[in-house]
């Protein structure tokens, strides 16, 4: 298997549209406005913003073996 580009930022059907690594434009100033992911459901109209954290709570030295 080999390299292939990373896909575009947006795939949708008629359903659903999932969006990532695009800016969410706002009305006030927000420094994070990058979100994970964004899932839109189109016929409910609703949005749902997925933004995950992976946090490191051991020095990466003791990851080495």
């Amino acid at each position: 298997m080999g390299w292939s580009p990373p896909p575009e930022g947006v795939v949708e059907n008629k359903a659903v549209k999932i969006m990532w690594d695009i800016n969410v434009q706002c009305n006030n100033l927000i420094q994070a406005r990058r979100p994970d992911v964004i899932v839109i459901h189109k016929e409910k109209k609703e949005a749902l913003i997925v933004d995950s954290a992976v946090p490191v709570d051991t020095s990466w030295k003791s990851w080495k073996r």
